[in-house]
């Protein structure tokens, strides 16, 4: 029920009061809404300027005389489209922009008459295909000259042969409709058109294909590019054509590539371009191109990969133009040695194996040493080959065991004679000392301990292939959490006797350089003994044995409270570290309390 009721005469008329006798020019919001409605001839100061957008929008949908009295300015896009497509006279009173692009589609789909009022300037190719379906008369209101056209236009446009025949002689939709091949066309509209429309189809044929309205057009602008050319000496560039037909024309017929705005170009169209033309690639820029695009180019034109930046494909694209031409590495390689550094560095093992699997000739760049396979794979191997397990690096190895043997020129049967596996070749003959030492810290910073940690179950005497023990033993103590250098003295106790160039030993040394902050882990409960708390600050600093720290602890100290609570193998080394601290000192009250606690805990 409204908020008002009006009263009737006993006839049953309407009056022109309301219930109570109240004034109607009183009434606001929807009671003035649905009184208007019911009384469309209402006269009266109504205050209609006080309407909301749907209130507003509902009125003038059965009242449209009332337009002049609302504020359209007020009334929302939604409201507005439903108000157009129901009283289409009432588009004047919005403004320009007031709608959007969307919401103008919805109306002309239905109000195609409302085109000079909507925003159809801001529309889009695909707004323009969707349209059109709906409403094929607007196709001649259809700015083809600007349009960017789609597979969506070929499926919607060749519905409509009387426009295909009409624009035909205009070869930029045409050509994008399927001009070059007419039978196409009719065989797309005898399969959506309806039968009236498939009679004498062929017969409808334009006189002139596409390349020959091509040819015509360009050969009329050649004339007028090379007359003043001959005159002034001066190349004119062709401005009535738009990129897109610079790119048409270059595809077929390069050489006009000198009256074409090569600069004006998109990277796309130089994508379709130097697929078909590659003699064009002098003209481009080549820095605008994209990874992808130069995928797709490469797959066209392999020896245009000189032109692009090898760096940027990524491994699924290398792994895809491998497998069109496998001999694509070589030839880069013999134009372009600085390739192998670029690429090498930046593959992860399961790309790399992805790789390989598809062309071991991966690594086998040749970068202008006299060992190419040697210097190349040692880049590989100081960047990945911790990160292989064993199966992963005899794979490695196994898919360039004969390449090894033809590329450095070496005797066949050469390792086997000398009973060398590739393996061992790999990591004894091509990694040098220094190079091994780079790859080994490497992956110290980098955190990566599995490989070792694996390696140190099974082999641990295959540690050392890195390494010297006494420098691999450094390392580790400098580098290492503090629970993977004692498993690694654990498993290697020859290693404790290791000494640096000054004499020190090894856990000495460490405790010098103040690099075992990491043996705390031992105090925490979750790591070692749980009779002790975490001191985080138990290191001494400096060179000092008995130097404390702003605990009151000092090296010594934490040596004796740690020859306590390591394993036994370690007990004897840790009594060696602390007796040939010299001069001898005695223990603080801190170390000998915890040393007490440990025994009677024990």
């Amino acid at each position: 029920m409204p908020l008002y009721q009006e009263l009737r005469s006993p006839a049953g008329k309407r009056t022109g009061r309301t219930k109570g006798g109240s004034d109607p020019e009183k009434l606001t919001g929807r009671a003035l809404v649905d009184y208007l409605i019911d009384h469309p001839d209402a006269q009266g100061n109504f205050q209609l300027y006080g309407l909301n957008s749907g209130q507003a929008a509902d009125l003038l949908i059965k009242c449209p005389q009332f337009a002049g009295r609302c504020d359209f300015g007020q009334i929302f896009i939604s409201d507005g489209e439903r108000l157009l497509i129901a009283q289409p006279k009432l588009a004047s009173r919005f403004s320009v922009n007031q709608l959007q692009r969307m919401n103008w589609l919805s109306i002309l789909s239905s109000r195609p008459e409302l085109y000079l009022y909507s925003s159809h300037r801001h529309f889009t190719s695909r707004d323009w295909a969707k349209l059109i379906n709906h409403q094929p008369l607007l196709a001649e209101k259809c700015p083809w000259q600007t349009l960017a056209f789609d597979k969506q236009w070929r499926e919607n446009m060749l519905l409509y042969p009387d426009l295909v025949l009409k624009y035909r002689e205009d070869w930029r939709p045409y050509h994008h409709l399927g001009g070059y091949d007419w039978s196409e066309i009719a065989r797309i509209l005898s399969r959506f058109s309806p039968p009236r429309r498939r009679k004498n189809l062929a017969g409808k044929a334009p006189e002139r294909d596409l390349e020959s309205l091509v040819n015509e057009r360009v050969q009329k602008e050649l004339g007028n590019a090379e007359g003043p050319a001959v005159r002034t000496g001066s190349k004119r560039k062709w401005t009535v054509f738009t990129p897109r037909d610079q790119m048409t024309i270059l595809m077929s017929q390069p050489q006009f590539v000198k009256y074409c705005d090569t600069r004006a170009l998109l990277p796309g169209q130089w994508t379709e371009i130097l697929k078909l033309q590659p003699q064009l690639i002098k003209y481009c820029k080549t820095g605008a191109i994209k990874s992808n695009q130069w995928v797709e180019i490469i797959e066209r034109q392999p020896q245009l990969i000189n032109f692009c930046t090898p760096r940027s494909f990524n491994p699924d694209q290398w792994t895809k133009l491998l497998k069109l031409h496998p001999q694509l590495i070589r030839n880069l390689l013999r134009s372009r040695p600085e390739f192998a550094p670029d690429v090498l560095s930046d593959y992860s093992r399961e790309e790399w194996e992805s790789l390989l699997a598809e062309s071991p000739e991966f690594l086998l760049l040749r970068d202008g040493s006299r060992f190419s396979f040697i210097s190349n794979l040692r880049i590989f191997l100081l960047t990945n080959l911790l990160d292989f397990d064993g199966t992963g690096l005899d794979t490695i190895c196994n898919c360039v065991y004969d390449d090894l043997e033809r590329e450095i020129e070496l005797p066949t049967g050469w390792f086997a004679e000398n009973d060398l596996s590739p393996e061992d070749f790999l990591i004894k003959s091509i990694m040098d000392y220094s190079n091994a030492k780079c790859c080994f810290l490497t992956q110290m910073r980098n955190g990566r301990w599995k490989f070792f940690m694996n390696m140190l179950d099974s082999d641990p005497d295959a540690v050392h292939r890195f390494l010297p023990p006494e420098e691999l033993a450094f390392t580790w103590c400098c580098t290492a959490p503090g629970y993977l250098f004692l498993k690694y003295l654990s498993c290697c106790p020859d290693a404790v006797s290791a000494q640096d160039s000054n004499g020190n030993t090894l856990l000495h040394a460490a405790l010098l350089r103040n690099a075992f902050c990491n043996i705390r882990f031992i105090l925490e409960p979750d790591h070692g003994n749980p009779a002790f708390p975490m001191y985080s600050q138990l290191i001494g600093k400096g060179c000092d044995p008995d130097r404390k720290n702003n605990c009151g602890v000092s090296c010594r100290d934490l040596l004796a409270v740690l020859q306590n609570n390591v394993k036994p193998i370690l007990f004897q080394y840790f009594q060696a570290i602390l007796a040939s601290l010299d001069p001898p000192a005695k223990l603080s009250a801190f170390a000998n309390e915890c040393i007490l606690n440990t025994k009677t805990k024990g």
